[in-house]
């Protein structure tokens, strides 16, 4: 099976797909316009080719991105032998973050402050994203609710605390849990500050999203991989079972 060739080639694709759809045209009349196979578009909009600085302005001037938006991608584009993605845009990251998990056959996060996006409510997530601007927002409500099956989510005891945690959320996690796995982190046993995400499929490599402040990196690197899936089984085993997990809900709950 063909994979991703890399972070960055993959965000480059996701970019070119929503920028020829909202130009409103189909693959077949992008790859007529500059000039290859409709096949090449697919492969490049599914990150598993890219295009030379030629071929991406020429695909640029067709699809109307231009200034910031075309330096955006031509940055993507110099990035597409590289192993890592560090310091990507915010208003990008969520849909980037989505394919990812669209193409996953297992996702595991670990979330010690926050709910992971897909487990939130949109209540909840309106109030962790206060402040931020409309399109951040717009796309962070693309995903709530939308955890697919073979998620699974660590969590620290903390988030079930947080203030914008309310019954609605509570009961959003006790009542999902046949389709996620759910496993929490009793607060004394926390050690790990920063959030991260694992995941596989046999269409890219294994992959970590790290998430560092308002900066969230895309790391293939196998060495950096396998420490982040070490750390992974620190975390369970320091985890209360799933049943556990879903009394220390319900318990909450009660209380809420």
């Amino acid at each position: 099976m063909t994979q991703v060739k890399c972070p960055a080639a993959l965000a480059l694709g996701c970019e070119l797909r929503d920028a020829r759809i909202a130009a409103g045209m189909t693959p077949a009349e992008l790859a007529a316009a500059i000039q290859v196979g409709r096949e090449y578009v697919h492969y490049l909009e599914h990150g598993y080719r890219t295009l030379s600085s030629t071929h991406l302005a020429r695909t640029s001037g067709v699809l109307g991105i231009s200034g910031v938006g075309y330096q955006r991608l031509m940055d993507l584009a110099r990035q597409a032998g590289e192993a890592d993605l560090i310091a990507v845009e915010p208003e990008h990251d969520a849909a980037l973050a989505r394919e990812y998990e669209r193409l996953a056959t297992t996702v595991l996060v670990w979330a010690p402050w926050e709910l992971p996006v897909p487990l939130r409510t949109v209540d909840y997530t309106r109030a962790v994203l206060r402040g931020s601007t409309e399109d951040q927002l717009v796309a962070h409500l693309a995903r709530v609710s939308t955890a697919p099956r073979g998620y699974t989510a660590i969590l620290s005891e903390d988030v079930l605390c947080h203030p914008a945690v309310g019954r609605d959320q509570l009961d959003w996690l006790y009542h999902n849990t046949s389709t996620v796995s759910l496993r929490i982190v009793p607060r004394a046993r926390c050690r790990v500050p920063a959030a991260f995400t694992c995941l596989t499929s046999a269409r890219f490599p294994a992959t970590i999203i790290a998430a560092h402040q308002h900066v969230h990196a895309y790391l293939t690197s196998k060495r950096v991989v396998t420490h982040y899936h070490d750390t992974v089984q620190q975390l369970l085993d320091h985890a209360l079972s799933e049943d556990k997990s879903r009394e220390l809900i319900a318990k909450n709950l009660v209380n809420a």
